[in-house]
């Protein structure tokens, strides 16, 4: 077992700080007060230990307004999520564009980065935010990705049948834009 010792640690409950030794096992906090032994000791003073934080509204991997190749979506992703990992950031929400093979990437350890829960895209009826047109051109599509299934849907039946797309497609929560973007 590890030992993290003689840091701060912020205890988010009651908001305090309190110098303290924080046991790991593996990669799980095993026990956290003063004097605890362990293995290897990793010196923290001067440190403050703090959990790990949670980015409710990122989006790792958002399509640029030039074509690219997919692929180019999904690997400019990969600094994004070391960066974060690399500020405390521990668990990310994002709320359009990173698809399930994101979350398989970092659970295989082949990229580092957060817990990622995704929502593919964000769904709207016909005209909302998640409806990309263009008067000219008819349906723009900056995706044109499988893995991220049409958003756009009008009617209750046709909002479940949405739903089912992102879930099937491997989504941890749905973002819905009822109405079109604020500019």
């Amino acid at each position: 077992m590890t030992l993290l010792a003689g840091a701060l640690v912020f205890d988010p409950e009651t908001g305090d700080s309190a110098r303290a030794d924080v046991r790991l096992d593996g990669a799980r906090i095993a026990e956290v007060g003063p004097g605890l032994e362990g293995d290897g000791r990793v010196d923290c003073s001067g440190g403050l230990l703090i959990p790990g934080l949670i980015d409710c509204h990122v989006h790792v991997a958002f399509p640029r307004p030039e074509p690219l190749p997919r692929s180019a979506r999904v690997l400019e992703a990969v600094p994004v999520l070391r960066g974060l990992l690399a500020r405390g950031i521990t668990t990310v929400r994002d709320a359009w564009g990173a698809d399930a093979g994101l979350k398989h990437a970092l659970r295989e350890g082949w990229i580092t980065g957060p817990d990622l829960l995704v929502s593919l895209r964000q769904l709207s009826p016909t005209g909302g935010l998640g409806d990309s047109w263009d008067p000219p051109a008819g349906a723009v599509d900056h995706f044109g990705d499988p893995s991220l299934p049409d958003p756009v849907f009008d009617g209750p039946d046709a909002a479940r049948a949405a739903v089912r797309r992102m879930v099937r497609a491997g989504a941890d929560w749905i973002k819905v834009g009822a109405s079109g973007a604020l500019r």
